[in-house]
């Protein structure tokens, strides 16, 4: 692959989620006169899948990902958008990586996120959602090494500085993780970088990777998320079951037909259900609605960003 812009944004995947990487980048390449581009790396030969305005980066991911854990949600191709950035880290100043499972609400402000001031910090990214609501909560794997309570991102989101990323040896730090505390890797690539970059990440402002769910469903439109993340278990892809908000899954059945994958164009009705679901996540929404003002408030502007000091050294 040849890069024509200094920042890229890429999507790791294998050939099971390539169809909504590829509705991301879509989303991505409605950007007039935009400096980055759009690359997809995958450990698989999907190359003859790739359409011409999208890079494609075939990398060695077994190497990296050889007897990590996995489970069923989370399968080692998890792993792969840690290579993927180690690799691409030679070719592009600023990389933004992206799971395949959001939804780019405003693709016309990423050049200006790509380009914030990240002073010596490797990576930006956004509070997991696990923290938005409770900022000391302790993580599993700070539990299980008796660390104390710090900041922890969301993986699925990560704006990375490569001149840093390079500097601070973060892929040799991480690849040291998966030896020496491959036990504590309860959320996988997310507690390899989470505990790789204590004291040297960037928390960014949550509308860059808003986790759907049922704390926040009516929250969602009154913040205007720059990315969604269906991070759980409510997809796009999925048959609507009263969590899924019609326009998103609208614009994804869209892009689906005019492909020529299967699609319908019929939002489900709506029955007893569902009234049931939206009671339930209108409580929740009142119930977190202070506790999210207090966090969307600490951050003056969508670009803001919050420094967070070194608390641990990690145990051998």
């Amino acid at each position: 692959m040849t890069p024509t812009h200094p920042h890229c944004v890429v999507l790791a995947c294998n050939e099971g989620f390539l169809t909504p990487a590829l509705f991301v980048c879509q989303q991505l390449a409605s950007v007039s006169n935009r400096r980055f581009d759009l690359v997809i790396a995958s450990g698989e030969d999907l190359a003859h899948l790739i359409p011409h305005n999208v890079l494609f980066l075939q990398a060695d991911m077994d190497a990296f990902t050889d007897q990590l854990p996995e489970s069923p949600r989370l399968r080692n191709f998890a792993y792969w958008r840690i290579p993927a950035i180690e690799a691409l880290s030679a070719q592009y100043e600023r990389i933004l990586y992206l799971d395949a499972d959001v939804f780019i609400n405003d693709p016309s402000q990423i050049d200006e996120l790509l380009s914030i001031p990240m002073g010596d910090c490797a990576m930006a990214a956004v509070r997991d959602v696990h923290q938005l609501t409770r900022p000391d909560r302790i993580t599993q794997e700070h539990q299980s090494l008796r660390l104390p309570p710090t900041p922890y991102f969301n993986s699925g989101v990560l704006l990375v500085q490569s001149s840093r990323w390079k500097a601070l040896r973060c892929f040799e730090s991480i690849s040291r993780l998966t030896k020496t505390h491959r036990a504590h890797l309860f959320c996988h690539d997310q507690s390899l970088l989470n505990l790789a970059s204590e004291g040297q990440w960037l928390e960014l402002a949550p509308v860059w990777n808003w986790q759907y769910s049922r704390k926040n469903g009516f929250l969602t439109e009154m913040v205007s998320p720059k990315i969604i993340h269906f991070a759980g278990a409510v997809k796009l892809w999925h048959v609507p079951n009263g969590d899924t908000p019609q326009r998103y899954w609208q614009t994804y059945q869209a892009y689906l037909k005019a492909k020529d994958l299967p699609s319908t164009d019929t939002y489900p009705a709506s029955d007893a259900r569902w009234f049931k679901v939206w009671g339930m996540n209108l409580l929740k929404g009142l119930w977190y609605f202070k506790r999210y003002q207090r966090y969307l408030q600490r951050f003056e502007t969508p670009f803001s960003t919050v420094a967070h000091p070194k608390r641990f050294d990690l145990p051998v």
